[in-house]
């Protein structure tokens, strides 16, 4: 059988014998479970929807001249600019964090 195919009620019932048998006591509950089951089967929000559900977007980099730095008054660097317009233009804050190991990144 063509799995695309829907079961007519002989293969349902030659599937699931039992429920054959079943009362209504029994098959309205069961229905009821399986339909909240699959109600329930949403996929997670997307990374980009959670870091604009929480308003921040964290990013971890090296603090190096090439990359990020605290300058004289704020913070600067290729990295950092990049970061903070793409923060800007999700309107979130930007959380820059420093590592001093490579294998933190």
């Amino acid at each position: 059988m063509n799995p695309a195919e829907a079961l007519d009620e002989a293969d349902f019932y030659n599937v699931w014998p039992w429920l054959r048998r079943a009362t209504p006591l029994v098959k309205a509950p069961t229905t009821v479970l399986v339909a909240l089951l699959l109600a329930t089967c949403s996929s997670p929000p997307t990374l980009l929807e959670q870091i604009i559900e929480k308003g921040e977007l964290k990013v971890v980099t090296r603090n190096s001249p090439t990359t990020y730095y605290l300058g004289a008054e704020e913070p600067i660097g290729p990295e950092y600019e990049l970061a903070a317009g793409f923060a800007e233009h999700l309107g979130v804050r930007l959380n820059m964090r420093p590592s001093n190991q490579f294998w933190q990144i």
